[in-house]
């Protein structure tokens, strides 16, 4: 029997790409700061912003700048 699902890239983007809009994580199990440039959602893999709004800093725009 083979059981070959598929490169592990592609299992890794499945099990993140299923998060509802504002959720990350394995199991979508956080929630993004909500700080993201434009409203624009997290990263569903890690949380991570592009662009930060105004304000906010750091990977995932969760770190005030005040």
């Amino acid at each position: 029997m083979d059981f070959n699902i598929g490169p592990p890239h592609m299992i890794y983007n499945y099990l993140f790409s299923a998060c509802d809009k504002g959720e990350y994580g394995r199991d979508c199990q956080h929630n993004c700061s909500g700080n993201c440039l434009n409203g624009e959602a997290c990263d569903p893999r890690d949380g991570t912003c592009p662009w930060c709004a105004a304000g906010f800093q750091g990977t995932k725009c969760d770190q005030s700048m005040f």
